[in-house]
């Protein structure tokens, strides 16, 4: 007795791999392709924003105080730019430890805001570094190089 066995044909098989393939790098770029456009937009944000970081942003900060569990300091606009907030960057007396907090309060070009924050922070808080944030392209970016430093009493 003879036994037919009939498989498909090498280039049927050629065609389902190719066209298997397709299918798959489809689904993928559906999936990465916000992902990817996401990242070109932050990434042409932050290259405009470093330029008007440099040109157009410089705070300062002054008045410290750690009323625990309130630290409380003021900051000036004294750059060009709406500032869209700060991040304030809390550090113990041996500048070991250090506690980052956000604050999305508007300040205005020559406006002085006093700012205060209660977020867990260390009762033994002696410097503080105030780091200016601007809104560029719908995106939050900070301005590290434009940081004040103030200490707390």
């Amino acid at each position: 007795m003879k036994i037919n066995k009939k498989g498909i044909s090498p280039l049927i098989a050629t065609v389902l791999i190719v066209g298997f393939v397709i299918v798959l790098a489809g689904v993928i770029w559906i999936f990465a392709r916000d992902t990817i456009q996401e990242q070109i937009e932050k990434n042409a944000a932050k290259k405009l924003a470093e330029t008007t970081c440099f040109e157009k942003v410089k705070i300062s900060a002054t008045a410290c105080s750690n009323t625990n569990p309130q630290l409380i300091f003021k900051v000036e606009n004294q750059g060009e730019e709406l500032l869209a907030g700060v991040r304030a960057r809390a550090f113990d007396k041996d500048q070991i430890g250090s506690t980052t907090i956000t604050h999305e309060q508007s300040v205005k070009q020559g406006d002085t805001v006093e700012l205060s924050l209660t977020e867990d922070l260390n009762p033994l808080v002696s410097t503080v570094e105030v780091i200016p944030m601007i809104m560029e392209g719908g995106w939050l970016l900070t301005c590290p190089d434009q940081a004040a430093v103030i200490s707390c009493t």
